[in-house]
Parts: C-alpha cells; structure tokens; sequence
C-alpha cells in the first residue's frame, strides 16, 4: 500500500500537483494524488479549500506537506 517504502518513494510525490478532497485546516485534511488520498498538512498553515489544486513540498512518514498554487 502507500505507507510501503514511503520515504523512498518521496520522488514520486515531492513537486507534484495534488487536489484537496477535504479542506486542510489547522489540524489538516486530505489530498488525492494518484488515485490515493493523503492526509495533508498546509506548510504555512493557511487554509486550503476542498478542490483547490496543491503542491506537495515534503512527505513525512504519512502526511504530505503541500502549499497552494
């Protein structure tokens, strides 16, 4: 699944272009990517609404972080 090797697979995702399926807010939401969804974390904590297309900046363990485009 994709918890598999996630740190090896950080390429995959870091850059990419994510949509938001559930807003992220303070304590985060969730991302597709690749037909999977992600939590997801704002880097800088600004609201990000549900549909709004992100960048992935960084993937740790189980959360991406993202920043809007």
């Amino acid at each position: 699944g994709p918890l598999d090797c996630a740190d090896q697979h950080g390429d995959k995702y870091k850059d990419k272009t994510a949509v938001v399926t559930e807003k992220i807010g303070a304590d985060g939401g969730r991302i597709a990517i690749y037909g999977e969804t992600w939590q997801a974390k704002s880097l800088n904590g600004e609201e990000i609404e549900k549909d709004a297309r992100v960048k992935i900046v960084k993937l740790d363990s189980i959360t991406m972080y993202v920043e809007k485009i």
